[in-house]
């Protein structure tokens, strides 16, 4: 996604010989936290969990591919009903303003929708 949106925003040939890549997001704010990188690119939800780190933007819709977390029961779950109210949980009005709270989007309905579907092995 870091390379979508640096291709989007016309730096990628401009910044290519500056790049130090990381292993994922917050190796990339680790660098950027310890003073190893100037500025990094990583999940809006990462660099706001470090305190050392500043938000100086964040990248527009359509600048990359949407970031999706999805969530799932296993069919091998032993407990099935306890799996699925965790999930309806999360999907609660509440929780989901705390989510927000830690920089994540709501979850759309149709998404949640999709997520209640049955599929057996």
């Amino acid at each position: 996604m870091t390379a979508q949106f640096l291709k989007y925003n016309k730096l990628d040939a401009q910044l290519k010989s500056q790049y130090v890549f990381g292993e994922h997001s917050r190796a990339v704010l680790d660098l950027v936290a310890k003073g190893e990188a100037e500025v990094g690119i990583v999940y809006r939800t990462d660099a706001l969990s470090n305190m050392k780190i500043r938000l100086l933007d964040t990248a527009p819709v359509g600048s990359h591919t949407p970031v999706r977390y999805g969530i799932a029961t296993v069919w091998t779950a032993k407990n099935l009903s306890g799996a699925n109210e965790f999930i309806e949980f999360l999907l609660t009005p509440q929780i989901q303003t705390t989510l927000q709270e830690y920089g994540f989007d709501r979850v759309s309905p149709e998404v949640g929708a999709a997520q209640q579907q049955e599929v057996k092995p």
